[in-house]
């Protein structure tokens, strides 16, 4: 493999030259983390440079795409339900090296407002409480008293 080529002539005439230059390919890796550990067989989908395709991460989140051409990618991370929804990201891959780019799954949480009634016009002060798993696989153990309104907020 020849890094430089020169050339000393001096010539008024016009000299034709050609190069034939081969470009080496680049690599890009997917890594995933999650609030909630949950990183093997994760879709995501890559597109650019004549690539479309979806692949999967492995038991430890990692994803390692090789023998990719040159530029700029877009990675996105399929939609589950329980979590952010996380924007694509760009990763620009280089010639003989391996681009890397991070997604991060924060768990979906919710509000919840109990509203309390009675008869005798009592709702202030009342104590509730939640319990219970979240979809997400996460223990639920929270206290909310009443307002003046009669209102328990349980917020994330």
């Amino acid at each position: 493999m020849q890094d430089v080529v020169t050339y000393a002539q001096s010539v008024s005439d016009p000299i034709t030259g050609y190069l034939n230059i081969k470009v080496s390919y680049g690599s890009a890796k997917i890594v995933k983390t999650s609030e909630d550990g949950k990183v093997d067989g994760i879709k995501f989908r890559v597109q650019g440079n004549g690539i479309d395709k979806t692949v999967t991460t492995n038991a430890a989140g990692e994803i390692q795409i090789d023998n990719l051409a040159p530029g700029t990618y877009t990675v996105t991370e399929q939609t589950y339900d329980k979590y952010e929804p996380q924007e694509s990201r760009p990763v620009v891959v280089v010639s003989g090296r391996t681009a890397a780019v991070t997604f991060n799954n924060i768990l979906r949480r919710g509000d919840l407002i109990v509203t309390k009634t009675a008869e005798d016009g009592l709702t202030e002060g009342i104590k509730f409480h939640l319990s219970g798993v979240s979809l997400s696989g996460i223990a639920v153990d929270e206290y909310a008293v009443t307002d003046s309104t009669g209102k328990a907020y349980f917020n994330d």
